[in-house]
């Protein structure tokens, strides 16, 4: 019955959800951790509706946990570029009194 396959899949999905979620907390990216969980949720419903087993929605949770490493990484790369930039501030033209 597609009732109950719904609330399979989102009782699967929601407990795959947890990965990018507790992940996502962890890292300080709560944004990205909250979607995670919701697309992981959307995703075992739809796999459960269209017959597929809806622990699949494990690929969508590890994928966001993906994304909030590229995230955490680009932003840790951007922050050590600011960082060079103010070095650089700090630096004193001799031939400029």
């Amino acid at each position: 019955m597609i009732t109950e396959d719904i609330l399979i899949g989102l009782f699967a999905g929601l407990l795959c959800g947890l990965i990018p979620l507790v992940y996502g907390i962890l890292r300080k990216s709560t944004l990205w951790a909250i979607i995670g969980m919701s697309a992981t949720a959307a995703g075992g419903v739809l796999f459960s509706i269209f017959g597929k087993s809806p622990f699949n929605a494990i690929v969508i949770g590890v994928l966001f946990i993906l994304f909030i490493v590229a995230e955490q990484n680009r932003k840790s790369k951007h922050e050590d570029e600011h960082e060079e930039h103010e070095e650089h501030d700090d630096y004193e033209d001799p031939y400029n009194n």
